[in-house]
């Protein structure tokens, strides 16, 4: 018998920038898996559920599920139609023990680099603008067109 997903392997990882949890799951049946449905559970409450019409054989996916950034197990289930037209269900215990990237505090750095680079540019435009000498403005009797010989 072909089976769908056969032992699917599971890759979890977070993506902190885009507010997921990532979760890839491979087919390694033999036939396709079809109206493939995700869902993750955290501490026995369901974190979320994801969909993809299919995953072909020795072929993977990724489904996304909102952030989970508390450690421990998890558990995948995962359920989709086999070739029989039957409805197959697998679950899987998943680790959710990822370390979160730590700000090294860089990207305030440059922030603030250019937030003074603005500041001290607007300071410098404006103490020059003071030095001009206003003998350039029309009908200031120090204008050199003015000056009467």
């Amino acid at each position: 018998m072909n089976e769908p997903l056969g032992k699917p392997t599971v890759k979890v990882e977070p993506s902190i920038e885009s507010g997921v949890t990532k979760v890839e799951v491979a087919n390694k049946g033999t036939t396709e898996a079809k109206s493939v449905e995700a869902k993750l559970y955290v501490n026995n409450g369901l974190v979320g559920v994801d969909y993809t019409s299919s995953i072909k054989a020795n072929k993977q996916s990724t489904f996304n599920f909102p952030l989970v950034l508390e450690g421990g197990v998890g558990k995948l289930e995962v359920s989709y139609i086999g070739p029989g037209i039957e409805r197959n269900t697998i679950e899987k215990d998943i680790s959710l023990d990822f370390q979160t990237p730590q700000q090294d505090g860089t990207g305030m750095f440059i922030v603030a680099a250019i937030i003074i680079a603005v500041v001290g540019y607007w300071y410098y435009r404006r103490r020059k603008k003071k030095r001009i000498p206003r003998a350039s403005k029309p009908g200031n009797k120090h204008h050199a067109m003015s000056a009467r010989c």
